[in-house]
């Protein structure tokens, strides 16, 4: 999968996945190049492995 194709999956920002891969945080992936590229089944045991988060909530102001 390109990065992308998994911030579509996530449907997060691309810089994101660039901030996981820079802290180690991320799913697991290959460089081509100077691209990285995921494995379906790293992004699937990756998913699997983080703690279920309530998704937050922004409150939108009224004026």
């Amino acid at each position: 999968m390109t990065t992308t194709d998994l911030a579509q999956r996530f449907q997060i920002p691309a810089k994101t996945l660039a901030g996981w891969a820079c802290d180690g945080t991320g799913p697991r992936y290959a460089r081509l190049g100077r691209h990285r590229r995921y494995r379906l089944a790293d992004v699937r045991v990756w998913e699997h492995q983080r703690p279920e988060v309530e998704p937050v909530r922004v409150r939108r102001s009224l004026r």
